[in-house]
Formats: C-alpha cells, sequence, structure tokens
C-alpha cells in the first residue's frame, strides 16, 4: 500500500514547552469528541494549567457545548471553532489527538507530527497505525480505551523529558512520507514491477 504524501511544511515547530493539547476534525459523530471530552474529565483535575482546544465546526457543537457544562470541564476544554490557519495553532500545541472511530489516511496527523507534535490516537482500523509507532513516536490506543488513552495522555502531559525526546521521533517519522520519498516508493514499486515482467516473459 502507498501512503498518501505529506506536502504540507511548517514554518517552524513547536516548542514541545506549551501545556496545550489539540483536536481538529469536524464536529460529528464519527469524530467522536464526546469520547475526548470524557477522557480530558479523567485527568484534568491532575493538570489545572493544561488546556484542550477542539479546531473544527458542524452538527453536533451544541451537543458538546453541553457535555463541557455538564463535565464542568469549561475552564479547560475549548470549541474553538473553524479557523483557515490552523499551522498557527498547532505550533502553539505540544500533544495531537484523535479521537475517531474511523479515518482514511488522515494528514492532519502527519501535519502534526511534522510541526513536532506527539499524537495519541485510537487505532482505528485505518489511518493512525499506519502512521505511528506505539510508544516512539505517538500512541496507538485500541478502540474506545478511554482509560488507556487517558493514561498515554497523562503520561505526556506529565513528562516533558519523554514528551520531548518522542517529539523528535514524531518529526522524523512525519518526514518518511514527503512528496520526494513517496514518489520514490512508487519508481522502486514501478522497477520491481518491471523486472517481474522481464522475468515472466523469458518463461514464456
Amino acid at each position: 500500500v502507498m501512503p498518501n504524501p505529506n506536502s504540507f511544511v511548517p514554518s517552524g515547530v513547536s516548542s514541545g514547552k506549551s501545556k496545550k493539547v489539540i483536536a481538529v476534525g469536524r464536529y460529528s459523530a464519527p469524530k467522536r469528541f464526546d469520547n475526548l471530552l470524557l477522557i480530558w474529565k479523567k485527568i484534568i483535575h491532575q493538570f489545572p494549567d493544561w488546556k484542550l482546544e477542539i479546531w473544527g465546526e458542524g452538527e453536533e457543537r451544541k451537543k458538546l457545548e453541553n457535555m463541557i457544562e455538564k463535565l464542568g470541564i469549561e475552564d479547560s476544554a475549548f470549541l474553538r471553532g473553524y479557523t483557515s490557519d490552523i499551522e498557527k495553532y498547532l505550533l502553539e500545541s505540544s500533544v495531537f489527538v484523535l479521537t475517531s472511530d474511523y479515518e482514511g489516511f488522515p494528514l492532519v496527523v502527519l501535519e502534526s507530527m511534522v510541526c513536532g507534535l506527539v499524537p495519541v490516537c485510537f487505532a482505528c482500523q485505518t489511518g493512525p497505525r499506519d502512521i505511528i509507532t506505539d510508544g516512539e513516536d505517538g500512541f496507538l490506543i485500541p478502540m474506545n480505551n478511554i482509560d488507556l488513552f487517558a493514561e498515554k495522555l497523562a503520561f505526556l502531559m506529565s513528562n516533558e523529558g519523554s514528551r520531548m525526546e518522542m517529539m523528535q521521533k514524531a518529526i522524523k517519522r512525519a518526514n518518511d512520507f514527503t512528496p520526494d520519498k513517496i514518489a520514490q516508493s512508487w519508481m522502486s514499486e514501478f522497477e520491481r514491477l518491471k523486472s517481474l515482467k522481464k522475468d515472466n516473459d523469458r518463461t514464456c
């Protein structure tokens, strides 16, 4: 399988020291931001100076606003709405989270990693598992395991040294998906198929 290339080149990288967690996506049921808010509720009492920002827009805004109020996390969890400059807010954050039920090939995960953020993602059938090496450049969480997601997110929030180490690995991994490297993978595959065809022709 050939992955999509990431042509996004940020103007810089995150310091990794910002006490912000960021999520990006449409406010819709498949993105499961309701699970993200439950995860945040589990750990935020340990990290009163950290903030969660969810960037996007969609039909579940009111539901999520009500949930934030009901959980009592209005001071730390924010629905920021739509932005045309997500790079700015990625660079201001340290951790990227994705709680989707399913994804295709989520370029936003690569974009966050190339900005230096460490991703924590549910390991849906396709997408994050094609990008992240669990425990090295991010964390892959079994689907709907909210407790483990909260544990790994809290680990990153409380361990700056580990976060900074994983940040460097995340940047390196994201660079495996540059257009030049993906093009080279295609060329190598074409050469392999060409060689295979020649071998088959000889045996005919």
